[in-house]
């Protein structure tokens, strides 16, 4: 009866004996890169959120919300920090909820 499967694998066993040498010898695996945010000065995110929903009186989708601001910016914005800035100011007055994940100026 032969072998199958992952046991028969030569590849895998080379890949597995290149992992025991490296966790014996202590080195360690780069780690994976990641994009990096550039952090805003506080105010800015509102600014270029508010600057962005100015021009869509119906509204628009967080994600759509999200390509808007990174080219009013100019670069990477986290989408925590646009989902955060729109939940703590539609509880404050500058944005209003149309239904879920989407948002517009509050009309004055």
């Amino acid at each position: 009866m032969g072998l199958v499967g992952s046991l028969w694998n030569r590849d895998i066993h080379a890949r597995l004996q290149q992992l025991v040498k490296r966790v014996a010898s202590g080195e360690r695996q780069s780690k994976p890169t990641q994009p990096r945010f550039k952090r805003h000065r506080s105010g800015t995110m509102l600014k270029a959120i508010t600057a962005v929903l100015a021009g869509h009186p119906n509204g628009m989708r967080v994600c759509e919300i999200e390509v808007a601001v990174v080219a009013h910016l100019g670069g990477p914005v986290a989408e925590s920090s646009i989902k955060s800035c729109l939940r703590t100011h539609t509880r404050s007055g500058s944005f209003e909820q149309l239904g879920y994940g989407r948002y517009r100026l509050r009309p004055e």
